[in-house]
């Protein structure tokens, strides 16, 4: 496996707060271990310089378990490192949304220039239009079979569709590439009804549609994988150090 490295300024954010954090850590730890391995001369110094480099070594830890995630992520599983200025994640096909700086409004696409299927005069008649690359300034969404149902946030968009800052809809059909725009939900559910979807129409805001896709098994098993050797290195050491005290006190 490949490693390229995710680093950005959020990223760099985040690990001067770390930083931070291990050195507060670092100077509470080995000044408690001090105070409880002093009569211990030949251990103590053992000790309280280990005290003063795990929370370090554990801020390397997170860095390494968060570059391995990333990786992952980024080039297995379609979906953003976590920390990051654009977050992704796969809907339905290779359909997947984007937020970039804002979780407010999202872009629903694959990510590159799609041509739908050969148009029929019949299609174009009913409205469906080829997706191109994707839908723009998206701000509710919901997955419904290979459907992507969704509201248009009009007035952070300039076209002729603007409609003085009401909200329009649309249908994306994932498996042809065409979509359809809808001004009112009676409309929206009524094209519904004709393409046989059964399912409530439940629009949600899109950054929860981001949380329900986004999280996988991996993450889980990254999370565990980022606390437990550490904690599990803390409750040796701290056990070690207990048990030279009572033994020396």
């Amino acid at each position: 496996m490949h490693f390229d490295l995710e680093f950005n300024y959020r990223v760099l954010l985040v690990l001067i707060e770390m930083t931070a954090l291990a050195v507060l850590a670092s100077v509470i730890q080995a000044s408690i271990v001090w105070l409880l391995t002093k009569k211990v001369k030949q251990q103590a110094l053992f000790y309280i310089a280990f005290a003063a480099l795990l929370p370090f070594l554990s801020v390397l830890w997170a860095l390494m378990i968060f570059e391995f995630q990333a990786t992952v992520n980024k080039k297995y599983l379609a979906r953003d490192p976590l920390i990051g200025e654009i977050c992704q994640t796969p809907l339905v096909g290779r359909y997947r949304i984007f937020m970039c700086d804002q979780t407010a409004c999202a872009s629903v696409g694959t990510g590159q220039y799609e041509a739908s299927l050969p148009e029929t005069n019949y299609a174009s008649a009913q409205g469906w239009r080829p997706v191109f690359y994707g839908v723009e300034s998206v701000k509710d969404l919901q997955v419904m079979d290979n459907y992507l149902i969704g509201a248009i946030d009009s007035a952070a968009i300039k076209s002729v569709d603007n409609q003085g800052g009401k909200d329009c809809f649309f249908v994306l059909d994932t498996k042809s590439n065409l979509v359809k725009r809808f001004r009112t939900t009676v409309e929206l559910k009524g094209a519904l009804a004709k393409l046989s979807c059964n399912e409530a129409l439940n629009l949600e805001p899109v950054l929860a549609i981001y949380r329900k896709h986004r999280f996988t098994t991996f993450d889980y098993f990254a999370a565990l994988l980022l606390i437990l050797p550490p904690l599990a290195v803390l409750c040796r050491f701290w056990c070690m150090v207990l048990n030279t005290q009572k033994q020396k006190g």
